[in-house]
């Protein structure tokens, strides 16, 4: 009977090395049964080289091969930097104490004995792997903490150089982004304000759902300027600039994944200033604009890279390190997700509340506080004088805008101040 699917092993790389062609089929066919990518390797050679070529989760390896041993073998990957973490399960026929002792100090990490148990088998492998990935989060926390501790030294001697100031790129960003001119005075807003406040104080991957043009990228930016990662950077891809034929053409999953890692070629060529992808969020925030515009092989990729700290990639040998912040944003309803429109697998990293945005129609109260805020923000920019806008004039925006967005009313009243200053007529 199939032993029933293990989570920790489902979409796990493992390599198998053994010299018996029987024995590699057997392995396959049990780990491609519980969703693992499984590579094989007939001899040391080919396990070593195949271990170097790419990301491998775990090897399996066995003890007793011709030239280079199972020992040789772990040996020499416990020297090399680009696989000393990679956990080695060895296959042994032999449960004599002295070829146990030469495993572990070779670098094995647990054995399975010939003939195997295939339930045990795969306990063993799943365990290794959620320790594995557990001892990649406390070193990604550590070097968080690392990186946070500097930061916070700089910080300090900054404030007593500049007389207690804040850091001048976050003070520049929140007043590009209206961070100080947040409105939230109906119950709506209110209630948002309220579920993100806490999420401010904790490195949570967060979801937030709304309707275009509602502001959820401002709530992210809000999201992002009042937490510990204020200092670092906030970067935005708009998904929908990533390929979608991921996966019947390898270029499309090639130029993908470069733009998810903010890397390569294309990656350059996004629109926004601040827009790119993991290595452009390093320390800060990655704002993800429709989320669900990413296609389902990539959530994976990055769900992956969530959990164990690292992405590799493409062309490139070393992993790039993943310290980031998701902030993913959607105008899709909760219930459409649930769906299929976002991976299980990542959905489990983001936050279990996800953040909803009010649509204007349902914060009419907001209106003429949001039209007065626009009004005097415009009119700095545009180098008038703020204009007055009449009861009139706020009860035509309130009148016009039950079914439209924040984005929306501010090209209104936009539109409003270039006819008082310059006779533009209003479209």
């Amino acid at each position: 009977m199939a032993a029933s699917p293990s989570t920790e092993l489902q979409g796990a790389r493992i390599l198998v090395a053994d010299d018996e062609p029987g024995d590699l089929e057997v392995l396959r066919h049990l780990l491609e049964d519980q969703g693992c990518e499984v590579l094989l390797a007939p001899n040391g050679e080919v396990a070593l080289s195949s271990a170097a070529r790419g990301r491998v989760d775990l090897v399996l390896l066995d003890v007793r091969m011709p030239d280079l041993t199972g020992l040789d073998v772990c040996r020499q990957l416990k020297e090399r930097p680009d696989t000393a973490a990679i956990p080695v399960v060895f296959i042994t026929a032999h449960e004599d104490v002295d070829s146990l002792v030469r495993a572990f100090e070779a670098g094995g990490v647990d054995f399975v004995c010939k003939p195997f148990n295939p339930q045990e088998l795969l306990a063993r492998l799943a365990a290794r792997l959620r320790m594995a990935d557990s001892a990649r989060l406390l070193a990604r926390d550590n070097q968080r903490l690392h990186r946070r501790n500097r930061h916070l030294e700089g910080e300090v001697t900054l404030r007593r150089l500049l007389g207690h100031s804040v850091a001048p790129a976050a003070r520049a960003q929140a007043t590009a982004w209206e961070y100080n001119g947040l409105v939230a005075e109906s119950p709506a807003m209110q209630l948002l304000l309220s579920e993100l406040d806490p999420l401010r104080h904790t490195d949570a991957h967060v979801l937030i759902c709304g309707e275009p043009g509602a502001g959820k990228e401002l709530v992210g930016r809000t999201l992002h300027l009042g937490s510990g990662r204020a200092g670092g950077p906030f970067a935005v891809l708009r998904c929908r600039a990533l390929p979608t034929d991921v996966v019947a053409c390898l270029e499309s999953r090639t130029r993908a994944l470069a733009l998810l890692c903010g890397i390569g070629a294309g990656a350059a060529d996004l629109e926004d200033k601040d827009a790119g992808g993991i290595s452009q969020a390093e320390g800060g925030t990655l704002y993800l604009d429709e989320v669900s515009r990413v296609p389902l092989p990539l959530q994976a990729t990055l769900a992956r890279a969530l959990r164990s700290g690292t992405i590799r990639p493409p062309a490139r040998a070393e992993p790039l390190p993943v310290d980031i912040r998701l902030v993913a944003a959607t105008r899709c309803p909760a219930d459409e997700l649930d769906r299929g429109a976002l991976l299980p697998e990542l959905r489990a990293c983001l936050h279990p509340d996800p953040l909803q945005v009010p649509p204007l129609r349902q914060r009419l109260e907001d209106i003429p506080l949001l039209a007065k805020h626009f009004a005097g923000r415009i009119a700095a920019r545009l180098g008038v004088a703020a204009a007055q806008l009449t009861p009139e004039d706020l009860a035509e925006l309130r009148s016009g805008f039950y079914a439209a967005n924040v984005r929306e009313l501010r090209q209104a009243v936009e539109r409003k101040l270039l006819e008082v200053h310059h006779g533009v007529p209003t479209c």
